[in-house]
């Protein structure tokens, strides 16, 4: 028996996607000695690490690792019987069950950044192991020791650490629809359901997506193609269902050094005739035959995020951070000039992701709303002025959902500091009064967008950076509480 062991696993380095080198040690805690056990197949040409390590509590010696960023030919877990004399690739013995995640389909299938590895103590064919776009089990692990297959299926239901970039819910169709890193982004019609990721094309990452407002079947979206920087868009015309790929991008888009699709932005005109796409490294550029071709808007700085008036579809608006000024178009994006000044170029702080760009409101022609993390502007005059209400304090997000019953403007929700007390608040009364919608055991972490639901008053959608998507609607019977 090998009682006594202790198995470790090695990287040189604590981030994600530069580890370059690894190894797997033994100790024997009976006599004090290591031994290197790193797999032998492994150990000639190691670019990448080792992280997950677990062991079965009924068979001493049988030890799992798994390897950390070996991109190709994707991460791995080896197992050994004989405390690491041996190993055998569990990939090479493996078959996976996605139905309940459609869109593991579309990632690497055995997993990358597999962090654990789990078997049942009471049970030795049973196992789990977490990666990072989900959990995956098995009932029958032990297949692999006599080289058979192990048939794995997902052991997560609606859990991954998705980072949402973006939630849209327009007015007709479905009611969220989301950009995120990794996945890509989603038409959410059953919220019992995993849907299938955006198709045609697929992106690894979709930076941003936006609607025409008075026609929200139309729809675009930009991002990642993959994670060497290829940049691509599409437009829909059935609310998210299919799409068709632009045929092109902006000029000098993606060659730049912040060519990631993080800082992208894609702006919809309210009737659909325009799109603007605001490539991080390059222009805003304007296209009026849906993607076809690009124009570089004049006027405009490099990196503006920009937005459209959700009325007159020839008003865009966009901020630049670094300058706190608020560029606006009233020619369909072909060019932009700078309107409101001085405004905060602090836009985020520890623990938030401020969306630093300007909100539009549906139904008001020039109203838009600035989320800062030294408070929240309002302007009424298509970004020529800003006033701040005094009864925030910080609101890094903003959002807008259907008006509370009896009023005309839309409910404005928020994510941000009222007299102090940090939450998630609505306000139905143009952010002269607010309440707070969530409490203090139910904050979720990093948040980084905002919504509220045009057609459902009090639902609300909040996009997390690292928890996915959630949403709450007021309880029947609830009060809240006002923050004055």
């Amino acid at each position: 028996m090998r009682y006594g062991l202790l198995y470790v696993t090695y990287a040189n380095s604590a981030g994600l996607s530069s580890i370059s080198n690894g190894a797997v040690y033994k100790l024997n805690t009976n006599d004090g000695t290591w031994t290197n056990i790193t797999p032998p197949d492994t150990q000639i040409n190691l670019w990448y690490g080792y992280c997950a390590v677990g062991v079965d509590a009924q068979r001493n010696g049988t030890v799992m690792v798994g390897t950390w960023n070996r991109w190709w030919p994707e991460d791995d877990f080896f197992r050994s019987t004989d405390g690491g004399t041996t190993w055998t690739s569990l990939q090479e013995y493996s078959v996976r069950d996605t139905s309940l995640s459609p869109f593991l389909n579309y990632q690497v299938t055995f997993g990358v950044w597999n962090a654990s590895f789990e078997i049942d103590p009471f049970d030795s064919n049973h196992a789990l192991y977490d990666a990072g776009n989900s959990v995956w089990a098995t009932n029958d692990l032990t297949q692999v020791d006599s080289l058979q297959t192990t048939h794995w299926y997902v052991g997560a239901n609606g859990i991954e650490e998705t980072v949402i970039h973006q939630v849209v819910s327009p007015p007709s169709g479905a009611h969220p629809l989301s950009a995120m890193a990794d996945q890509g982004g989603f038409r959410h019609d059953d919220f019992n359901v995993s849907p299938v990721p955006f198709q045609n094309p697929y992106m690894i990452e979709v930076a941003s997506l936006d609607f025409a407002e008075s026609n929200s079947a139309l729809m675009a979206r930009v991002g990642l193609l993959d994670y060497v920087g290829h940049i691509a868009g599409a437009w829909s015309t059935d609310g998210g269902a299919t799409w068709t790929q632009f045929a092109a991008t902006p000029p000098g888009a993606g060659l730049g050094p912040t060519a990631d699709g993080y800082v992208a932005s894609v702006a919809v005109s309210a009737d659909g005739a325009t799109v603007i796409w605001a490539a991080g490294d390059t222009l805003p550029a304007y296209s009026r035959d849906q993607g076809a071709t690009f124009h570089s808007s004049a006027g405009a700085p490099v990196g503006l995020r920009v937005v459209s008036d959700r009325v007159n579809p020839n008003k865009f608006y966009g901020y630049d951070p670094s300058s706190g000024s608020v560029f606006v178009s009233v020619d369909g994006g072909a060019s932009f000039a700078a309107k409101a000044t001085g405004l905060p170029q602090d836009i985020g702080s520890p623990g938030w992701t401020a969306e630093a760009y300007p909100k539009a409101v549906a139904g008001h022609e020039g109203d838009l709303w600035l989320p800062t993390s030294s408070g929240l502007y309002h302007s009424t005059d298509s970004g020529a002025s800003f006033t701040r209400p005094a009864t925030i304090d910080s609101a890094p997000l903003v959002g807008f959902g259907m008006a509370a019953p009896g009023a005309t403007y839309p409910a404005v929700y928020v994510v941000g500091t009222v007299n102090g007390m940090y939450g998630i608040l609505r306000s139905g009364d143009t952010g002269v009064s607010w309440v707070r919608i969530n409490d203090n055991a139910h904050q979720f972490g990093a948040l980084g967008t905002i919504t509220g639901d045009p057609r459902i008053y009090g639902r609300v959608y909040v996009g997390t950076q690292g928890r996915g998507i959630v949403y709450g609607s007021p309880a029947p019977g609830h009060c809240t509480v006002p923050l004055l």
